[in-house]
């Protein structure tokens, strides 16, 4: 059988750069899927070559060129072929900066950055000091001038980028700002002749400085030592030193100039000081006094050393003084013999100084003596030489020996065999050799102390450098070069990855995607042995690829965002993908960033995200995959049945479509339950339920419900006999339906067992009714009648029936804000206003009337009363309650009375108008309140009660009366009615009669005469008179 495959080729591709730069070699591949056994050949121009892979390198510009790949079955002879353009371009190369050598500032200079590139190079400029960026412009062209005064040099950056292949260089210039500015002189005043004198010109100047001095038409050079001074945040001041001597025979006034010169860009300026000079005479004749060495030998440092202040032996005080500062004693300088000698011990390099002493004798000026100056003899120590460490045969090389040392070491070298003087020594290595030691030795002239310092050189290599580009590509040929300074030549080793090279250059393609990648070259001298390492991080692009999203797991119907990140250089296009684990896409999208939002019915359990990283110039591409598991829940229903008889056990079943799982939860009638089963019974005194499923997510907690209304039937129920409302006083029944010749009927009140013997409650023979003789307002409650149907079967529960008992309106009162009631004569303020309400028992609650003088003044049951008779006058003040569903009502009077000049007026009455003042009250007044007027003695007790506590206690106690005398008597209901509401209309009557009979000092209720005293005393039924009305 043919190892080759029947199929295909179906269709051809290539993979490969669209853009390639010339000298760069490249790699493209020709593949046909499906065709294991297909032969591939390459055709370019007239050029053709065989194989899958082509690899091209344009060592100069051409046309844009156009590949063609064709795969052949042999087993069949079918072909097909496919084309890619490829274009070609050059550069960046030869890269220049040309503009000044130098800026100046305040002045514009321009700069020019030149390179070859095929199409025309992109060009952008940084201009930084130090760390600081100061301008970035686009451009081959860049015009500048110093950022600030204070800034000595500016590095110009320019990056050369070749348009279509993105290959780009850089060239790097750094300009020095020239500047010159503030020249100031330093030294004395006063000088005098004969005597030599030193003085420093200092200038802030960059990069350089040129001195020169003028005194007395003559030009010195002065010592050429320019020592720069640096502060923080300020520029660069240099100084220079002139030593003079003082050649003037009379007393003048003599300018001293100094001159500086900027060495960069030639600008000058000046700096003036005036001496005035003095004959050699006059200075002495002026100043006694000197400072003069009392120690034999030298200043120098580590051994002890006096000054004496000469002249000085009569003085009333002496101080000191360095370099024109005052000195005081420390545990290396003291004062001795009147503070006329200094001693040192030891002395230190940092004691150089002009000393003076301060003489002070009798009333005059302290006066300061001639100083003297002190250099100390010191070192050498600190010895260094300077110069590079590795050295190549045939060249010549510049080494530095310094030391620090007062006066100037004198040095010596030893190079091998041979010996050298002097600080400076140049070195021509002339053949091949290993490490060699190069020896100074630093002496000093006065005291003969030395110091040695010994540096070894290496024979090459020295630092190894790897050229070529920083970021590779998949796929794509790059040429690096490895170099170090090394005689003989060196010879080189690179390491990249597992795979060892030999060779200066180095050819390398990425066969597969990769992150940052490390390549090393030794370079190791043949001769010596000696080798030098170097490596290069080549990043790889694209690279790094990785996916994140904001949740470990995705939610069916929830939005999810996943974002993909590469390292792109241009920046990456990014594409999706998102299916099942089992295959399938679902969803796809572009960008950096994917909202992945599933439908809820998404029926997987696990899925796949796949982000592309895409280079746009060279059409590489990286992906990345992530497995995610998938939580949905969805499809939630409830089984079983919606129709339901009270009291029976019914089963319910919940399910969802859940991924991975899910846990469910039930809600009936205020309670909870887990699990996916549920099994109920229906309540009696229901007619429809609500049931709830939540099904939850394990994964995601996503939840969602499914409810079911369950319709519950009941065949017994509780009905009154009749269409007329339960009323307090009336005959009442119920009955027990749907029952058909039961076996036994049980009844309940607020689910306990009514007893069955009650005078005043009845039940049939077969307890299908319950009549109440005359209902009472305990009677209220829900009624519900247990029936077993048959012999030994299952009682069932019937609905219930709620009775509320309507009664009332009874103890209706006239209350007062305060609680307290009005009733009787009531004597008010005129122009005042009190706050009342007609309170009554009542169920439901009664309507009510107001009226005052016999009009109707009010239908609430709060009223803000002000009186609007005359005064000295009584007008009736009434509410009446009623109540419709029991057919009753009932009031409560007052009477208001508005006094005139004497409070105490109603007191003065005569008898015959309080005879007629009751028959006014007895006319308002019930039926009943009249036919016991006599009567009203026998209610004292109840008076009292309702005299010395509330109304409401009093109202009380006559409603259970009434309760207990209905039951007791089995009075009709008029008659019940009548017994309810008497007491309270005798109360009405006893507080008139009360009220009326104190102004008069008559006991009306006991028909004799009191003495007027305050009501509520404890001797109110004690008379004193039995004068009788």
């Amino acid at each position: 059988m043919d190892s080759h495959s029947a199929d295909g080729p179906d269709f051809v591709e290539i993979s490969g750069v669209g853009v390639a730069t010339v000298t760069i070699a490249y790699y493209f591949l020709c593949t046909s899927p499906g065709c294991t056994g297909c032969e591939f050949s390459w055709t370019r121009g007239n050029e053709t070559t065989q194989g899958p892979g082509l690899y091209l390198q344009f060592p100069d510009l051409v046309p844009t060129q156009t590949l063609t790949c064709t795969a052949r079955n042999p087993a069949t002879g079918v072909t097909a072929s496919v084309q890619k353009t490829v274009k070609v371009t050059a550069g960046p190369s030869n890269v220049r900066i040309v503009g000044p050598a130098y800026m100046t500032q305040g002045v514009v200079s321009i700069f020019r950055c030149v390179a070859s590139c095929t199409p025309p190079c992109n060009y952008q400029w940084s201009v930084t000091s130090g760390e600081q960026v100061l301008e970035i412009s686009p451009g081959d062209s860049l015009s500048l001038s110093p950022y600030t005064d204070t800034i000595l040099s500016e590095t110009l950056r320019c990056r050369v980028q070749e348009p279509v292949s993105q290959l780009h260089i850089s060239k790097t210039l750094e300009v020095q700002v020239a500047r010159i500015s503030s020249v100031g002189i330093e030294g004395v005043d006063t000088v005098t002749m004969g005597q030599k004198y030193t003085f420093a010109c200092s200038a802030q100047c960059n990069p350089w400085c040129d001195y020169t001095w003028e005194y007395m038409g003559k030009t010195y050079r002065g010592d050429q030592t320019q020592i720069p001074i640096v502060l923080q945040g300020q520029p660069q001041k240099l100084v220079s030193h002139l030593e003079v001597t003082i050649s003037s025979d009379y007393t003048s006034v003599e300018p001293l100039t100094c001159v500086a010169t900027n060495s960069l860009s030639g600008a000058t300026v000046n700096g003036t000081k005036n001496l005035t000079v003095h004959g050699e005479a006059a200075a002495a004749l002026q100043n006694p006094y000197e400072v003069l060495p009392a120690s034999p030998g030298p200043a120098a440092a580590g051994l002890a050393f006096s000054l004496k202040c000469t002249g000085a032996q009569d003085a009333a005080s002496v101080t000191w003084m360095k370099s024109r500062r005052p000195m005081a004693a420390s545990e290396r300088a003291s004062f001795a013999l009147d503070n006329q000698t200094l001693t040192f011990s030891p002395l230190l390099p940092e004691d150089d100084g002009v000393y003076q002493c301060v003489v002070a004798e009798g009333a005059g000026p302290p006066m300061q003596s001639i100083g003297y100056t002190m250099n100390v003899i010191y070192g050498p120590s600190s010895a260094v030489i300077s110069g590079p460490d590795s050295i190549i045969f045939g060249r010549s090389y510049d080494y530095r020996c310094s030391a620090s040392c007062y006066p100037t070491c004198v040095y010596t070298w030893i190079w091998g065999n041979d010996n050298f003087q002097g600080p400076v020594l140049s070195l021509v290595l002339e053949e091949p050799a290993g490490a060699l030691g190069l020896i100074c030795t630093a002496i000093n002239p006065t005291t003969g102390e030395s110091a040695i310092v010994q540096k070894t050189l290496k024979d090459g290599p020295s630092t190894a450098v790897i050229s070529g580009p920083d970021s590779i590509f998949f796929g794509s040929s790059y040429d690096f070069r490895c170099s170090a300074s090394c005689y003989p030549t060196c010879v080189y080793t690179w390491i990249w990855g597992n795979d060892t090279f030999q060779g200066p250059a180095l050819s390398l393609v990425l066969e597969e995607p990769a992150g940052a990648l490390g390549l090393i070259c030794t370079a190791i001298n043949p001769t010596t042995g000696e080798s030098a390492i170097t490596q290069k991080t080549l990043k790889v692009d694209p690279s790094d690829i990785e996916i994140s999203c904001d949740s470990a797991f995705l939610t069916a119907g929830v939005a999810s965002v996943c974002t993909c990140t590469a390292e792109c250089d241009p920046a990456c296009i990014f594409s999706w993908a998102v299916g099942a684990l089992s295959g399938g896409e679902l969803l796809n999208g572009q960008g950096s960033t994917l909202s992945v939002n599933l439908p809820p019915s998404t029926a997987v359990s696990e899925v796949v995200v796949i982000c592309v990283a895409l280079d746009p110039v060279l059409e590489v591409s990286l992906q990345q995959v992530l497995e995610l598991e998938l939580a949905s829940v969805y499809d939630v229903n409830i089984t079983g049945d919606s129709a339901v008889k009270a009291g029976e056990r019914y089963t319910y079943q919940c399910s969802a479509e859940c991924s991975p799982n899910c846990e469910f939860s039930w809600t009936f009638q205020g309670k909870h339950s887990a699990g996916d089963r549920l099994e109920l019974i229906a309540s009696a005194d229901s007619t429809s339920e609500l049931l709830t499923c939540e099904a939850t997510n394990t994964l995601s907690n996503v939840t969602i419900t499914a409810t079911m209304n369950i319709t519950v039937t009941n065949p017994f129920s509780v009905r009154p006999s009749s269409q007329a409302p339960p009323v307090e006083g009336e005959p009442f029944t119920l009955r027990c339906v749907g029952a058909q010749e039961p076996a036994s009927i049980t009844w309940l009140k607020n689910k306990v067992q009514m007893p069955t013997a009650d005078e005043w409650v009845h039940f049939s023979r077969d307890n299908a009714t319950v009549t109440f003789g005359a209902l009472v307002r305990e009677d209220d409650g829900v009624y519900r009648c247990v029936v077993v149907e048959a012999e030994g079967g299952v009682p069932t529960l019937s609905a219930g029936y709620p009775m509320q008992v309507n009664y009332g309106p009874d103890q209706v009162v006239i209350e007062t804000s305060d609680g307290g009631g009005w009733g009787g004569p009531v004597m008010v303020l005129p122009g005042s206003t009190t706050e009342l309400r007609c309170a009554a028992a009542c169920f439901p609650a009664c309507r009510v009337a107001w009226f005052y003088g016999g009009a109707a003044l009010s239908t609430d049951a709060s009223l803000a009363f002000t009186p609007t008779n005359t005064p000295n006058s009584v007008l009736a003040l009434s509410c009446t309650a009623s109540n419709p569903l029991t057919g009753r009502n009932g009031s409560a009077v007052a009477y208001v009375e508005q006094p005139g000049g004497d409070r105490r007026s109603l007191r003065r009455r005569p008898l015959e108008e309080v005879k007629q003042l009751l028959q006014v009250w007895g006319e308002n007044g019930s039926t009943a309140g009249r036919q016991n007027m006599t009567a009203m003695s026998k209610r004292l007790t109840l008076a009292r009660l309702l005299r010395t506590s509330s109304v409401t206690a009093g109202a009380s106690f006559l409603q259970e009366s009434g309760v207990r005398e209905r039951r007791e008597r089995g009075a009709s209901e008029g008659q019940a009615v009548q017994r309810a509401q008497q007491p309270v209309q005798e109360l009405r009557l006893q507080r008139v009669a009360e009220d009326v009979g104190e102004g008069l000092g008559f006991d009306l209720l006991r028909g004799r005469r009191t003495e007027t005293k305050t009501r509520g005393s404890n001797d109110e039924d004690e008379p004193r008179d039995k004068h009788t009305l």
